[in-house]
Formats: structure tokens, C-alpha cells, sequence
């Protein structure tokens, strides 16, 4: 569900994904049952992974390379 939410995620963000599917399981299983701490975890959580209106400017996506090869010139095909 985050990967799909969040697609600028890779392999490598595994281990807080991870953390904040659990918490988003907890959430929705046990609803506004969390205290504040838990809440502000999770909150702190999606920040870190750019999942909020105002962490999400901070994430670009990767622009194309579209700049020659230098290399290319000696490929053997």
C-alpha cells in the first residue's frame, strides 16, 4: 500500500517502510485508540519517507539522463 502511495521508494527504504506499514496496521486495526506519542511517531515516520503535504516538495523525481554518451563511440557491436 505505501509503495503504491509512494513511488519514489526503493528497496533500500525497506526498513522504514516496514516500521511505518506496522504502525499504519496498528492505526487502522485499533483506530484513535494510540496515545499522542504513537500518533507523533507515525506522523514522524510518513515525514521521513516524504508521505506529508510538506515533506513532499522535498522529494524530486529523477530526472532522465539524457546526456551522450562519451563512451559510446567505442562500443563493439
Amino acid at each position: 500500500m505505501l509503495a503504491e502511495e509512494l513511488p519514489w521508494l526503493t528497496f533500500a527504504d525497506r526498513g522504514i517502510v516496514e516500521a511505518t506499514a506496522c504502525q499504519r496496521a496498528a492505526l487502522m486495526t485499533d483506530g484513535m485508540g494510540q496515545n499522542m506519542a504513537f500518533l507523533r511517531a507515525y506522523k514522524q515516520a510518513l515525514s521521513s519517507l516524504g508521505a506529508t503535504p510538506t515533506d513532499r516538495h522535498k522529494i524530486a523525481p529523477a530526472e532522465p539522463d539524457d546526456r551522450a554518451d562519451p563512451f559510446a563511440a567505442f562500443d563493439v557491436h
